[in-house]
């Protein structure tokens, strides 16, 4: 419906953006905390850099 009706598209993109900006807003603060937190491990083992946890944190959710 969203690609098939014009005047729903325009309606709907703001509220898209919206939702995108607030989840990118969340993902950050919760990805920044995530990576602080790892980075507390006394064990090398255990801490992973940035690009691997943001590489993990873009794998399929294993929950649903």
């Amino acid at each position: 419906m969203l690609l098939l009706d014009d005047e729903f598209l325009i309606l709907q993109i703001p509220d898209m953006v919206q939702e995108l900006q607030a989840y990118h807003q969340n993902f950050s603060l919760i990805f920044d905390f995530l990576w602080f937190m790892q980075s507390k491990f006394a064990l090398s083992v255990l801490r992973k850099s940035k690009r691997a946890l943001y590489f993990m944190a873009l794998e399929e959710d294993e929950l649903q």
